[in-house]
């Protein structure tokens, strides 16, 4: 693959291309990361920290390959994305997928009934009972109390199978297990792992396996040094949590998008600087302006308070601060059930899909809309027969002849949608988003 980044506007196009991912190295050559098959990766939160290398696409710096036409891409069997002019497997045009397919949100061609973010493998493969995956042979995963093939993209340690432990979410691939290790530092190269986050395990069994560090600390002052405060909190939103460096603040705002608040008390050894929130497990120990938000206090931003933004903005979910309707790059500018439409410049937030998260048993296809298996809800369908309880086989207004499953509902007598509590009742059908 050509890796070459022609234009300094390659960052705007950071939308999920798992199937684009390539290696990364720093600017000095060194490795960042390495996952089982060698290929190095650099990790990362946004496209300022691939140096030029690509763009930040699920937590990995990805290359892509800017082109004007579909001439450009031909020698990597890709097409020219018509709005982003970058090579892609597809772009949403009519034939470039097959029977059974559709052009998913991230440009790749996705069997419908068996996509890579649908989930663990056919249940017909699916054998036996379990409680925990240890109960299954060492290349199976316990899902729904049955022994089954692991899925194609882990979201969790629940995901992968014995011989391959662990799970880097950034990559949806499994690791550990057979790769081995003998100390510490050979956990630093595996995904999931870079930044100490693992140690080698060689008591359990089979021995000498990479797993998640334990919890580092519990409480900010575990991270202080004899007692004194040295600018460290404890990141308890990792796994496992551990002592970061803080940043100094005057008000929760410049703390908003660490999950901490500004420690103003006078005397304090923190002050000054952000720090955790006290825990508020009854949600009446907070006081105002903070709120209770996932057992701690913290200060109010747009995501956790929308009534921040004003009519004609939208809340920046990266930077939790309220912006100009119609200024997003990236879909998490937008806000939920939205996503970031880059055919105008510059990109305005639209209804639809991200990805596969936001259609449950589906995938988000490139127009960012849900599609679904035959005889699934939203899938389909020739009659009521093949959809699930609860839903009937209904026609598409807009498109005749073709008909699937949906769910009942009714806005003004309040009966709601039950089958996807995420969906919006539309002319007394339940949207499929």
């Amino acid at each position: 693959m050509d890796c070459t980044v022609k234009s300094s506007t390659s960052w705007a196009f950071a939308l999920c291309l798992g199937a684009l991912f390539v290696g990364c190295r720093d600017q000095g050559g060194t490795p960042v990361n390495r996952n089982d098959s060698g290929v190095t990766i650099r990790t990362c939160t946004t496209s300022s920290e691939c140096n030029g290398e690509g763009v930040c696409v699920a937590g990995v710096c990805t290359q892509v390959t800017n082109c004007d036409n579909d001439t450009e891409c031909t020698a990597d069997s890709k097409v020219c994305h018509q709005s982003r002019k970058f090579c892609v497997e597809c772009d949403g045009r009519a034939g470039q997928c097959g029977a059974g397919k559709t052009c998913q949100f991230d440009f790749t061609c996705v069997d419908i009934a068996s996509n890579p973010d649908a989930g663990p493998a056919d249940a017909t493969a699916c054998t036996g009972s379990c409680a925990d995956r240890n109960e299954c042979a060492n290349d199976l995963v316990c899902k729904d109390n049955t022994c089954c093939p692991p899925p194609s993209r882990c979201r969790s340690p629940a995901d992968c199978p014995n011989d391959r432990p662990e799970c880097n979410g950034a990559t949806g691939q499994c690791f550990g297990g057979g790769a081995g290790c003998f100390n510490d530092p050979d956990c630093e190269s595996r995904p999931g792992c870079a930044g100490g986050a693992c140690t080698c395990d060689i008591q359990g069994a089979p021995p000498g396996v990479c797993r998640a560090r334990p919890d580092q600390c519990q409480a900010d002052q575990d991270c202080w040094t004899g007692g004194t405060f040295n600018q460290k909190y404890c990141l308890v939103s990792s796994s496992p949590k551990t002592c970061q460096n803080t940043v100094a603040c005057t008000s929760d705002t410049q703390c908003a998008a660490l999950g901490l608040v500004c420690d103003t008390q006078a005397g304090s050894p923190s002050t000054g600087y952000c720090i955790n929130g006290v825990p508020c497990p009854l949600g009446t120990e907070c006081t105002a302006p903070q709120i209770c938000e996932a057992g701690r206090c913290v200060g109010q931003n747009c995501v956790n308070t929308p009534s921040l933004c004003a009519v004609n903005e939208i809340c920046n979910t990266t930077t939790l601060t309220c912006q100009p309707a119609g200024g997003c790059t990236l879909d998490t500018d937008c806000q939920a059930g939205n996503y970031c439409n880059l055919t105008s410049n510059p990109g305005t937030c639209a209804p639809g899909c991200r990805d596969a998260a936001d259609c449950p048993g589906g995938v988000c296809n490139a127009s960012h809309m849900c599609e679904f298996a035959t005889g699934g809800l939203c899938g389909s369908c020739a009659t009521d027969a093949e959809c699930p309880a609860g839903a009937t086989c209904r026609e598409l207004v807009t498109s005749p002849g073709t008909k699937k499953c949906y769910e009942s509902c009714n806005a003004i007598t309040g009966q709601d949608c039950v089958l996807n509590p995420a969906a919006a009742c539309i002319i007394l059908i339940c949207s499929c988003l």
